[in-house]
């Protein structure tokens, strides 16, 4: 069968999808045909339209966030009224959401949590012409109906899987536009109960817990994975997306070893949980060729980090980790909220002088936003800070959600475009003057970034990385 799948991509961010390279190199492996809509790079509507009907597909399969989904349910009524072909649904706004992806009238199936043995069986009854509502992961709309089935255990053996469909996505204007830099994953699921996250509620979902749910494939299926990709692309650089990339020590020692071996001058970055055996991790990792790690902050204050983020850690372990990082030669970015239920804007200038005393190579600030089944959108309801049918925007991470009084989140806001300016004004005032500028005019660089031509964009990031990169 030939199966259309939907990245709606609109938010500015260039980064192929892992899961749709995941699936589509499973149902190709199973036989079937498949090819990609993507709005990553600014196409109309009606040109990826007649894309998806020159393709004529069987069926058309998206994938979508909850900032993405209005987006997403509308393009899927443009396809329904052409194409006449089921529609599913999948990824995280579908597995924490259903019965709000359910109700959309485009919509025919969704597929909760992991799709790769769930789709596979789907498009088997239907070229059998069998029944197929009682699929596990899946929910099923048919004759005024839903049918709503029962999780399937999730796949222990990654390695099992075949390897990721990276043709199914532009891979060389990717490239382009990010200098050579490859996007892969080692594992799935993170077994943390941050609240602001929605790894705990697709731990319930799931019924898998801790090492059930964090699975991850050996070195070796990486390592040869690497290859692979390194044969076919030019790859200047890998970053690997796992949450915990550095979780298991014996991996990454055994990482470590393999990779400096085979990928000599192959520099790559990951994500760091703080406190998670640092020393021994960056030393890994330096030895193995990591240039870069990214760890979360989150916010300064301990209150708010412990009791309403749900993040264990104290200020002397964030301060630890980042020391020990720069020590080893490795360049390190923090990650970092502001804006979350209860945080006062005192509390917000204490995680910008967290940053300045660790003083992170780069930083990441996104305003929060309440995720559909995360443990801190209830309590937004709960306390009326959101609306019962509050609807995740695409550009969340940039705009104030919360029913703040209209002085705070105007504060919020300032907070946001000054906070590199203030962590860096007092060690390196060129760099922090650069970061006031961008962060100053974010919103516009965001309302025109997908409409910026590929070979401008990737001049432009170049020059933003050699601005601030000192």
């Amino acid at each position: 069968m030939k199966v259309l799948f939907v990245y709606p991509n609109i938010s500015g961010h260039e980064a192929p999808h892992q899961g749709l390279m995941a699936l589509s190199g499973y149902l190709k492996q199973a036989g079937h045909e498949t090819a990609l809509v993507d709005f990553t790079f600014g196409d109309s509507q009606v040109r990826q339209l007649t894309r998806a009907v020159k393709f004529n597909p069987d069926m058309v399969a998206f994938t979508s966030t909850s900032g993405l989904f209005r987006f997403s349910v509308e393009f899927a009524g443009l396809l329904k009224e052409r194409l006449k072909v089921p529609i599913i649904f999948g990824g995280s706004h579908a597995t924490i959401a259903p019965d709000k992806v359910i109700a959309q009238d485009a919509i025919d199936m969704l597929c909760i949590n992991e799709g790769e043995e769930a789709m596979a069986e789907l498009l088997s009854r239907i070229e059998a012409g069998e029944d197929y509502r009682d699929i596990r992961n899946l929910w099923v709309k048919k004759d005024g109906q839903v049918y709503r089935n029962p999780v399937r255990p999730l796949i222990a053996d990654l390695d099992s899987l075949p390897y990721p469909d990276f043709d199914l996505f532009d891979m060389e204007r990717y490239l382009s536009v990010r200098n050579g830099t490859f996007h892969m994953i080692t594992s799935r699921g993170c077994p943390f109960p941050c609240s602001y996250c929605i790894n705990f509620e697709l731990q319930r979902i799931q019924g898998q817990k801790g090492k059930d749910y964090l699975r991850k494939h050996s070195v070796d299926y990486i390592i040869g994975l690497i290859s692979y990709v390194k044969a076919r692309y030019p790859i200047n650089m890998l970053a690997f997306e796992d949450d915990l990339f550095t979780m298991f020590e014996d991996w990454l020692s055994d990482f470590a070893d393999k990779y400096r071996n085979a990928f000599p001058g192959l520099p790559f970055y990951c994500n760091h949980r703080i406190g998670n055996k640092d020393e021994k991790v960056f030393r890994y990792l330096k030895d193995a060729g990591c240039v870069h790690v990214q760890m979360g902050i989150e916010a300064g204050d301990e209150y708010i980090r412990k009791n309403v983020l749900k993040r264990y850690m104290s200020d002397e372990q964030i301060i630890r980790s980042f020391e020990l990082a720069r020590e080893m030669g490795l360049s390190r970015s923090s990650y970092n909220i502001i804006g979350s239920p209860h945080e006062t804007i005192d509390q917000i200038r204490k995680t910008i002088s967290l940053n300045e005393r660790v003083q992170p190579d780069d930083m990441g600030i996104s305003i929060f936003c309440p995720y559909p089944g995360t443990k801190l959108y209830k309590l937004c309801i709960e306390e009326g800070l959101i609306e019962p049918d509050f609807e995740v925007p695409c550009q969340h991470r940039s705009v104030v959600v919360l029913n703040y009084p209209e002085e705070k989140k105007r504060q919020i806001k300032k907070m946001k475009k000054i906070f590199r300016y203030e962590v860096y004004k007092r060690h390196n005032l060129r760099k922090a003057l650069i970061f006031l500028f961008f962060d100053s005019f974010y919103d516009v660089f965001a309302a025109v970034r997908r409409k910026i031509p590929m070979g401008l964009k990737t001049t432009l990031h170049q020059i933003y990385a050699a601005l601030t990169s000192h």
